[in-house]
């Protein structure tokens, strides 16, 4: 048996059942370990370079939005696309037709090199940029934006190069359900199990709308992308800029809370239509999205009365009110704007986005102890937010 790069599966299952009945010993047993695991790293390594080389291609996006405002670091996202993008070619070419028996120890290793070598190609422009991030803070902002965690290192938001900002919302959205639907995207073509790879990647797969996998991954990209460009429209018609708008409808719909400005959408607390936007889709991406492309690709509603979408609601609506008539008791402001608050910032805090209208940590102790509490809820399984999950 030789280090190729090619194992039958029958054969693999021959050798496993030899190895179950005792029938090889010690030295033959470590030789097709070996192997297999070499087979397994191999076929690892191909997928996250193809993953990179897809990042890659992403880098002309801000590259060509310095380009358009005559910013110079549009050559930081060129140079950059170039290097992943050669760097991700050169390996997959090395590794290519790597494939491996699909098996949970390959699914799990997949997953998570995966998430490294993203977010290691995600911190290369971040790093190079004129704004002279160090190594560990470019890395740092790229796991942040991946992982939609939505914590920054980078202060002066405000001033920052449009493409810069542009790259961690992108960063931001391709983390929410960006990386999973890429995955289902190109397993199938390397023979491997997209849906064994759902699992281990996502919380929910039971109530897919559609036989073949493929056809599901279309709908949910498309379905996260039509969204994303809804909420745009939405924040475009509420009064802000269009270079505004695209960033936070990526960040929206991912429930990750970059934003372009220091204030968050604080810079917007004025404005309770954009609130309203934003609480709106903060709420849609916390839905599960095989009930979204159900209720969108096939028409059935019957979905929306999940049990764990009736609890998340229950607990939000719950939240909302309970603070908002708390701060109509307590302050002068009007109900109307109390509910437009308390929805937008608890909506936020349930589904882990990190936006922030104000600084709710004023508004007394029962607010705080309610935000408390939120902080650990979570929206649906199987959406793009975080938690614990309804």
């Amino acid at each position: 048996m030789n280090g190729g790069s090619t194992c039958d599966p029958k054969r693999s299952r021959a050798i496993y059942a030899l190895l179950t009945i005792g029938r090889i010993d010690r030295a033959s047993f470590r030789v097709v370990r070996t192997h297999l695991n070499t087979l397994h790293i191999r076929a690892v390594t191909f997928v996250s370079a193809i993953f990179s080389a897809y990042l890659a291609a992403f880098m002309a996006i801000p590259a060509l939005t310095d380009l358009y405002v005559g910013n110079r670091d549009w050559q930081v996202f060129t140079l950059s696309g170039m290097f992943v993008g050669g760097l991700s070619a050169a390996v997959a070419l090395a590794t290519y037709g790597s494939r491996p028996q699909l098996s949970a120890r390959f699914g799990f290793l997949l997953v998570n090199v995966l998430w490294v070598t993203t977010a290691i190609a995600g911190a290369v422009p971040l790093y190079a940029a004129s704004i002279g991030l160090s190594i560990t803070d470019a890395v740092f902002e790229s796991v942040s934006a991946l992982t939609t965690t939505g914590s920054t290192v980078i202060a002066g938001l405000d001033q920052l190069p449009p493409g810069l900002l542009l790259w961690r919302s992108l960063l931001q959205w391709i983390g929410g359900v960006g990386v999973i639907a890429l995955g289902l995207f190109v397993l199938p073509f390397l023979n491997i199990g997209g849906v064994s790879y759902l699992k281990i990647e996502s919380s929910e797969i039971g109530d897919r709308p559609f036989a073949r996998l493929s056809t599901y991954t279309v709908a949910l990209i498309a379905i996260y992308a039509a969204l994303t460009l809804v909420c745009a429209l939405g924040y475009a018609a509420a009064g802000m800029t269009a270079f505004d708008a695209i960033n936070h409808s990526m960040t929206t719909l991912s429930t990750g809370g970059f934003s372009t400005h220091d204030a968050s959408l604080g810079a917007y607390a004025d404005r309770p239509a954009i609130l309203w936007v934003g609480t709106i889709f903060m709420f849609i991406g916390a839905l599960p999205f095989s009930i979204l492309i159900l209720l969108a690709v096939r028409g059935r509603i019957d979905p929306l009365g999940d049990p764990q979408i009736r609890v998340f609601a229950t607990y939000c609506a719950g939240f909302i009110l309970a603070v908002a008539i708390y701060l109509r008791v307590t302050s002068e402001v009007g109900f109307g704007t109390a509910l437009t608050h308390s929805a937008f910032n608890f909506i936020s805090i349930i589904t882990t986005t990190g936006f922030a209208s104000g600084d709710y940590s004023a508004w007394g102790p029962f607010a705080v102890g309610c935000a408390f509490v939120a902080t650990f809820m979570g929206g649906c399984s199987g959406s793009t937010s975080g938690g614990i999950k309804a």
